[in-house]
């Protein structure tokens, strides 16, 4: 099939442009097709590369033409009932689309392009032999479309029903949009095309999905995509709300440095022990050259140790990783450690749980010219010491943001989302791309009860056809590690005699480090171990302590969204981090989530 970016077509797609993308599925992967690039501040439909024609910019439009009143190069008279509508005109979209590639592509001199440009515009509704028979009688629709560059409803079904539609297409495309000189397609110009209108950077990761037993994939959108190869310097915050790609933009440039000798030598941070594992192995799978002469992933308390020179222990005592921070800190403000400029280029991930202190360590480390990318989420911000805010105080460092959600679906965001409560209401569009189904909320009287549904949830998710390694049981952290260690010892055993497989990979930091993610057992662990992770699967476990009395009257059904934000967005919240850690919990599940309380001994509020 014809490469595709993004891979899967958006829900909100007209029929036409569903038509025309499902044909592009069907072609051969030396075409490439984007839907919705950006042309500076314009996205046409569709850009399709031909490696014989070159690049063409197609709008499609789903009109009748028996709706069309007239037509120049800006402007359709188009009858809507009893109602004649200004719409724009696509032959003058069309060649405004043009205009703004023929800026991208021009060669030095201004004179010439690096590959052939063309525009045009599909009519999946109006036939060939039905325009030309109309613009012979009435002129005042000339405007609408020129011929010779359209894709009529009758040369779509030709090449749809033929025999080798990739043939069909390419002479459909060498009549209407020849190549008028010469020039030389090949993998190189190909490259040079989707830095200039965004790449699916496509990250296969080693487990298969559940769902239609396809590789999982981590697709970069257009927007993601312009942040990963922009960033060729300079200091820059990216921004974005759970499951928007912040991770997968930072591994994307981590790896476009690499590849193109922009930096030998890159630091990757993260807060939590278990990510570093997952960001290596995203890394992995773009052959990037892992550790000192490549990129090394490291916890920020491993650079820590890293200018101390010495181990850091393993302590339940927060005073004691306070005192490591400072004496980190004074070994680099005295100029004493060989970390110092070391990398060419340094990478932050969880960047909202630093404390201002681990702020000031990244800082010192850089040279004045040294680029820096960090991303966060405040809405995951879980730690009373940390510091968000001091990442603006970074000399020279400017603000980004990623606004589209891809990683869990509208439902679990929808669910997510009415617990936080935030002070905007997001509307379904703004929740995510993927659609599922609401999560379930299950209530026991007892932790032994809770491991039981718990187990109960996944051999449900199992007998649908889940993978273990894709489901994961998560619970809050408690204050005494004896009923941590008890809850986890009560799931393996559940889970044991359902006959699945689990692993426990937070026991200690040792654990933590070894985590891989491409195990296939169901993994059980804190919500703080496994925040930016993400699982086909979630089922949560929490003590009705921490419902803040909202238990049962969680978000049920998506029509009842703004009702309930209403009602909570303006509450008060005891405990923020506390808040958070459950919001981190729900949107670890990216298709289903199973929210478990119990009563731990305190009745809900």
């Amino acid at each position: 099939m014809a490469v595709l970016i993004p891979s899967r077509i958006p829900p909100d797609a007209t029929p036409g442009e569903q038509r025309f993308f499902h044909l592009l599925e069907k072609l051969p992967s030396s075409f490439t097709g984007w839907m919705n690039p950006m042309l500076g501040d314009e996205s046409p439909d569709f850009v399709l590369y031909a490696p014989k024609n070159g690049l063409i910019v197609l709008e499609i439009k789903d009109w009748s033409l028996d709706y069309v009143v007239s037509a120049d190069r800006q402007t359709v008279l188009f009858r809507t009932g009893w109602d004649v509508m200004r719409r724009t005109s696509p032959l003058g979209q069309s060649l405004m689309y043009l205009n703004r590639m023929k800026s991208l592509f021009q060669r030095p001199g201004g004179k010439f392009f690096m590959l052939p440009l063309h525009c045009g515009i599909i009519f999946p509704n109006i036939t060939r032999a039905d325009y030309l028979r109309r613009l012979r009688q009435d002129a005042s629709i000339s405007g609408l479309a020129r011929p010779e560059t359209t894709l009529f409803q009758d040369d779509l079904e030709r090449i749809e029903h033929s025999s080798d539609k990739g043939e069909a297409f390419q002479a459909f495309l060498n009549e209407h949009f020849p190549s008028l000189f010469a020039w030389e397609s090949g993998a190189a110009l190909l490259n040079v095309v989707k830095q200039k209108l965004g790449s699916s950077v496509i990250v296969e990761m080693p487990e298969p999905s559940w769902e239609n037993g396809e590789k999982r994939l981590a697709v970069l959108d257009e927007e993601q995509q312009n942040e990963a190869l922009r960033l060729s310097g300079g200091r820059r915050l990216l921004k974005g709300a759970a499951g928007s790609g912040k991770t997968l933009v930072l591994t994307s440039r981590a790896a476009e440095l690499i590849r193109h000798g922009q930096c030998r030598r890159a630091l990757f941070l993260c807060f939590n022990l278990c990510l570093a594992g997952y960001i290596r192995r995203l890394l992995s799978a773009r052959a990037v050259p892992l550790g000192p002469d490549g990129v090394e992933v490291m916890p920020v308390y491993a650079l820590a140790s890293r200018i101390l020179g010495d181990r850091i222990e393993e302590r339940q005592n927060g005073e004691y990783y306070e005192t490591i921070q400072t004496l980190a800190l004074e070994e680099l403000e005295a100029g004493h450690s060989s970390v110092i400029g070391r990398w060419d280029a340094v990478f932050v991930d969880e960047a909202q749980d630093f404390s201002a202190s681990m702020v000031r360590m990244v800082e010192r480390i850089l040279r004045p010219e040294t680029p820096l990318l960090a991303a966060m989420d405040a809405d995951q911000h879980l730690y009373a010491s940390s510091c968000p805010e001091a990442w603006q105080n970074i000399r020279g460092m400017k603000t980004a943001t990623l606004k589209k959600r891809y990683r869990c679906t509208r439902q679990i965001m929808a669910f997510a989302e009415d617990w936080l409560g935030g002070q905007t209401f997001l509307d379904d569009e703004a929740l995510g791309v993927n659609q599922g189904d609401m999560p379930r909320v299950l209530h026991a009287t007892f932790l032994q009860e809770a491991s039981a549904l718990a187990a109960e949830e996944t051999v449900r998710m199992r007998r649908l056809g889940m993978r273990q390694g894709d489901m994961a049981v998560l619970y809050a952290r408690d204050k005494t590690k004896g009923q941590t260690t008890r809850l986890s010892t009560l799931l393996a055993e559940d889970l044991a005699a359902k006959g699945l497989i689990s692993q426990w990979p937070v026991e200690d930091d040792r654990t933590k480090l070894r985590y891989d993610t491409t195990t296939d057992s169901v993994v059980i662990s804190t919500i703080h171990s496994m925040k930016g992770m993400d699982f086909a699967h979630v089922t949560l476990i929490l003590p009705l302590s921490m419902a803040e009395g909202r238990a049962r009257s969680l978000l049920t059904a998506m029509d009842g969204r703004r009702s309930s934000w209403e009602a909570h967005h303006a509450s008060s919240v005891s405990d923020s981090q506390r808040h958070a850690l459950i919001y981190v919990g729900m949107t670890r599940a990216r298709q289903s989530l199973t929210v478990v309380w119990y009563d731990d001994g305190s009745s809900e509020p």
